[in-house]
C-alpha cells in the first residue's frame, strides 16, 4: 500500500472514531455548523452548472462525504436542540436521504424547487443557533476532523478543475456551431437551419460520454506546460467594470484572476458587469437565471438569497465592488 493510501486510512479510521459525546451542546452546534459548510460545498460544487451530471470518477470525495455525512447525522441526532432540523422530514431528505455523491442526480433535478431551498433552510437554522445559543463563539476543532475536511477541500479544487475543462469544451462547441450556422444560412431557410443545428447540438453533446480519467490527464497535462490552446489564445474582454471582467469565453475575472462561480452565479455577475449603471429588477434576474418554466412561482426571496450568495462570493476577490439593493425594486453594480 502506497503512502497516501496509508495516510488515507488513517485519516478516515481517526475521523470515525472521533466522539462527539464529551462536547457541550455549543461546541456540538459550532462544529455542525462547519461540517454542514462542507456538505453544503460538495453538494454545490459537484453539481457543477447543473448541465452535466458526472456518475462516477471522484471515490476519494465520495468517502469524504459518506464520512461527513454520517458525523452530522450523529450530531443531530445526539441533541434536541437540533429537533427542529431533523423534525422537517423534507428538508432533512437532502442529509439523511443522500448516502453517496453518486446518488445525488435525483436532487439535482429539483435543484431550484427543492434542494437548494433545503440547504439554505438547515444553513439557517445552525446560524440562527449559533447566533442566539453559541452567540457566535469559536471552538478549537479537534485535529482528526480538520485533516479530513483537508483532503475534501483538495478533492474539490478537481472537481472544479474537472468542470472548468467541461465548460470550455461545452463552449467551444457551441461557438463552432455558431459560426457553422451563419455560414449555412447563405444555402438554407432559417427554420431548416435552426432545426438542423439544434439536433446536430444535441447528438454532439450526448454521443459521447464523458471520460472523467481523459479529463484529470488533461488537467494534469496543461498545468505543466502552461502553454494556452488555440482557444484560449482568441479569447478578450467583452465587458469590464473597474477590473471586473467579462470574457468572450465565458470567464470572469477580477484584475486577471478568474473568479471561480457556479453558472448561476457567473451568469447573474454577468448580467450586472453587461450595465452597470443600470437597476436590475428582480425580472430582469430571473429572465437570466431562472428556467422559464419556473420563473412565475420564483418568488423574490429566492432571488434575494442568489444576491447574497454572489456578494459573498465577490468579497473573496474584492471588497472595491459591491451589490446594492435599490430601494426595494431590484439591484446594481457599483464601486465602494
Amino acid at each position: 500500500m502506497t503512502e497516501e493510501n496509508e495516510n488515507k486510512k488513517e485519516i478516515i479510521i481517526n475521523f470515525k472514531n472521533y466522539q462527539i459525546d464529551k462536547l457541550k451542546n455549543n461546541e456540538k452546534i459550532f462544529l455542525l455548523k462547519v461540517l454542514f459548510s462542507y456538505y453544503q460545498e460538495i453538494l454545490i460544487t459537484y453539481r457543477g452548472d447543473g448541465l452535466f451530471y458526472i456518475p462516477s470518477g471522484f471515490d476519494d470525495l465520495n468517502h469524504y462525504f459518506k464520512l461527513l455525512r454520517k458525523k452530522i447525522i450523529e450530531i443531530i441526532e445526539s441533541d434536541e436542540t437540533f429537533n427542529e432540523i431533523k423534525n422537517n422530514d423534507n428538508k432533512y431528505s437532502i442529509i439523511s436521504e443522500i448516502e453517496n455523491i453518486y446518488d445525488t442526480q435525483d436532487f439535482f433535478s429539483v435543484w431550484e424547487e427543492h434542494t437548494y431551498p433545503a440547504i439554505i433552510y438547515i444553513k439557517n437554522i445552525i446560524d440562527n443557533k449559533d447566533l442566539f445559543e453559541n452567540s457566535l463563539n469559536s471552538y478549537t476543532i479537534d485535529k482528526n476532523v480538520t485533516k479530513l475536511l483537508d483532503k475534501i477541500s483538495k478533492e474539490l479544487d478537481d472537481v472544479k478543475e474537472v468542470f472548468k475543462e467541461i465548460d470550455k469544451d461545452f463552449r467551444k462547441k457551441l461557438s463552432f456551431l455558431e459560426t457553422h450556422s451563419k455560414e449555412k444560412q447563405k444555402e438554407e431557410k432559417e427554420t431548416t437551419i435552426k432545426h438542423e443545428h439544434s439536433h446536430k447540438f444535441e447528438n454532439s453533446i450526448q454521443e459521447k460520454p464523458l471520460d472523467i480519467n481523459i479529463i484529470k490527464e488533461t488537467i494534469l497535462k496543461n498545468k505543466k506546460t502552461q502553454e494556452p490552446n488555440d482557444y484560449q489564445k482568441i479569447k478578450k474582454i467583452d465587458r469590464n467594470f473597474n477590473g471586473l471582467a467579462y470574457w468572450t469565453d465565458g470567464s470572469i475575472t477580477f484584475n486577471n484572476k478568474e473568479l471561480i462561480l457556479r453558472a448561476q452565479l457567473r451568469d447573474l455577475l454577468r448580467l450586472f458587469i453587461s450595465s452597470p449603471n443600470k437597476i436590475m429588477t428582480y425580472d430582469d434576474i430571473k429572465d437570466t437565471i431562472i428556467r422559464a418554466e419556473d420563473r412565475e412561482r420564483t418568488k423574490n426571496t429566492t432571488i434575494s438569497k442568489y444576491i447574497n450568495e454572489l456578494k459573498e462570493e465577490l468579497k473573496k476577490y474584492t471588497t472595491d465592488i459591491v451589490i446594492k439593493n435599490e430601494k426595494e425594486t431590484g439591484y446594481r453594480i457599483t464601486k465602494t
